[in-house]
């Protein structure tokens, strides 16, 4: 059987707790460029896209209410108090 070829990534999805302050921060420190965003009836950023030269876009996606992972500090705290 002949195994699948990569061709490519086409983007790359993070959840974050604010998209506003995970878009100003790549924006500011990477130089990303906003490609799109969508905000809710509220006005409240729920999703943005950004990209930058040759790598594939990142999508900032805002974290899905309960069914969301820790956040990168709690699970970074549990890390350090185990090791």
């Amino acid at each position: 059987m002949t195994k699948p070829t990569l061709m490519g990534v086409n983007h790359v999805a993070l959840e974050v707790d604010d998209v506003e302050v995970a878009l100003e921060f790549y924006c500011k420190v990477f130089d990303f460029q906003v490609r799109g965003s969508q905000r809710n009836d509220g006005g409240i950023l729920l999703v943005a896209f950004v990209e930058w030269g040759p790598i594939p876009g990142i999508e900032l996606r805002q974290n899905a209410g309960e069914r969301h992972q820790p956040s990168c500090r709690a699970r970074r705290e549990r890390y350090i108090d185990r090791h």
